[in-house]
C-alpha cells in the first residue's frame, strides 16, 4: 500500500492510502486531531478516527484541480490521465485551495522566484507578460517547470504572479 501525506503548512494533517487495486482512503493523523485549531478538510470528512473511502476522497481531490480544458492541458503536460487526481496533486499540489499541500509540506523558506524578465530573457514587460500568458494557456501553472507546484480549482486560465520592488 502506498501513502501520500496531506499537509497544512508543515503540519501533517493525514494520509491518503492507495491500495494495490488503486482504491483510495483517507485518515486524519492523531496529532492533527489533537492540535488546537485543527479543522476538517471537508464537511463530508469530519475530524475523527474514521477512514474515509474513495466515494468521499475522489470528488474532494478533483475539486482541488482545475476543470475542463485546463485539466486536460495540465494532465497532458504532466503525462497523466485527467482522472488521476491524486497523481496530479502529488505532482503539482504544493499549494492548493485551503493552503494544503500533497506529498511534502509547503516550505515557504524554500520558495524562490524567477523574474519573468529573466525567465523569458527580455526586459520588455509587455513582451514578458504576453509570452507568459501564452505559456500558461498551453501549460497551466507552468506545470512541469522545476519547483512549480500550484493548483487552483476552476475552469478559467490562472497564474500566480507577484509584483516585487527592487529589493524583492
Amino acid at each position: 500500500m502506498r501513502a501520500v501525506y496531506v499537509y497544512f503548512a508543515s503540519f501533517r494533517v493525514g494520509r491518503i492510502r492507495v491500495s494495490r487495486q488503486g482504491d483510495l482512503s483517507f485518515s486524519y493523523d492523531a496529532a492533527w486531531q489533537a492540535a488546537p485549531g485543527a479543522f476538517p478538510l471537508s464537511l463530508s470528512m469530519p475530524l475523527g478516527p474514521a477512514e474515509y473511502l474513495a466515494n468521499l476522497i475522489t470528488p474532494w481531490l478533483a475539486n482541488l484541480l482545475p476543470e475542463g480544458e485546463q485539466l486536460e492541458k495540465l494532465s497532458r503536460s504532466l503525462g497523466r490521465s485527467p482522472t488521476e487526481a491524486l497523481g496530479l496533486l502529488t505532482d503539482i499540489g504544493g499549494d492548493t485551495a485551503g493552503a494544503l499541500s500533497f506529498a511534502e509540506p509547503n516550505a515557504p523558506a524554500a520558495w524562490r522566484h524567477t523574474p519573468l524578465t529573466e525567465y523569458y530573457e527580455t526586459e520588455d514587460p509587455a513582451e514578458v507578460l504576453e509570452q507568459h500568458f501564452e505559456d500558461v494557456e498551453k501549460r497551466p501553472f507552468l506545470a512541469g517547470e522545476g519547483g512549480v507546484r500550484l493548483s487552483l480549482a476552476g475552469g478559467q486560465t490562472k497564474t500566480a504572479l507577484a509584483v516585487l520592488d527592487a529589493e524583492g
